[in-house]
């Protein structure tokens, strides 16, 4: 059953402290120094959290699907800053878009479709522990649902989440509890939990080479929650659900039997498709490897034109 969405007065818009949905569009998004003009910032009084949407709300007009974002968990202060990017363009927010060639190049994409959604800050982020209700995966597989369920109701779309690395967990999770409310998943160099010491390893080397910082609150809260995972075990961990699993092919993080890994998954079961984007690494999605994230946001729209 769908959680009732939360009241108005539940949420707040960051920078007037104004109860109720209704955000100023001049609102700006700042994360690690980077400006995001075309989104805002809400402060979730219920769920204890950030959520970030477009300036022109949770479904500007035209979009045919709604896509929340889920970061991954452990390697920064705070997680929030690839997923602003990927919403800022699926979202057609970005200022300036029209001298953007990685965004034209994407709208010309036969499958191109103006999408919706929202990005949040899950439990754990900014070096906050979680609360006591979230300390399981099932808890917070319960929180995420509440949000979830809101935007199913308020977006009246297909919902697709995009969830990062740990989070595959999270939102396979959340549809084990929820049947029947994602019309589909998508996940990002998805960590797989038979291999947790292989990437948890390579995170821990980037760190020490000072090529991220640790979150460790979010780092500690991730081993928690995989010691109670154990979807990667399973015939079918998407449980039928439509699943476009994005691997790089220079991500250290994922080794090569996690992409041997999905590949099977994509070979047996026909709701699954896979892809490893060659010369992509850990952030799939990242255009600043213009050639890999056109190839990455391609599969990502043709996806979404399957599920809709």
């Amino acid at each position: 059953m769908p959680i009732p969405p939360r009241a108005a007065a539940d949420v707040c818009d960051v920078d007037t402290g104004q109860p109720g949905p209704s955000i100023a569009a001049d609102t700006t998004v700042v994360h690690k120094g980077q400006t995001y003009p075309g989104l805002v910032r809400l402060v979730d009084r219920r769920l204890r959290t950030a959520r970030f949407r477009s300036v022109r709300g949770l479904m500007p007009e035209g979009a045919r699907v709604c896509i929340p974002m889920l970061h991954g968990m452990g390697p920064i202060t705070s997680h929030a800053g690839s997923m602003l990017a990927t919403l800022n363009m699926v979202t057609a927010s970005k200022k300036n878009a029209g001298r953007s060639e990685s965004l034209r190049a994407i709208r010309m994409h036969p499958n191109y479709c103006l999408a919706g959604g929202e990005a949040i800050d899950l439990p754990g982020a900014h070096g906050v522990p979680p609360a006591k209700d979230l300390q399981t995966l099932d808890g917070i597989a319960d929180w995420l649902g509440r949000w979830l369920s809101e935007l199913a109701k308020d977006a009246d779309a297909p919902l697709v989440p995009v969830a990062r690395s740990a989070s595959a967990m999270l939102i396979l999770r959340v549809n084990e509890q929820h049947p029947g409310l994602l019309a589909g998943v998508v996940l990002l160099s998805p960590m797989v939990p038979f291999d947790r010491e292989h990437s948890n390893a390579d995170l821990l080397q980037r760190v020490e080479a000072s090529r991220c910082r640790l979150n460790s609150v979010a780092f500690d809260y991730m081993q928690r929650l995989t010691d109670e995972a154990d979807w990667d075990e399973q015939e079918d961990p998407f449980r039928g659900l439509a699943t476009l699993l994005l691997t790089g092919e220079r991500d250290t993080q994922v080794s090569d039997r996690v992409r041997s890994r999905c590949q099977q998954w994509s070979e047996r079961l026909p709701h699954v498709r896979f892809q490893n984007v060659r010369a992509a690494g850990h952030d799939v999605l990242n255009l600043r490897d213009r050639e890999p994230g056109l190839v990455a946001y391609r599969s990502l729209f043709d996806f979404f034109a399957s599920v809709r």
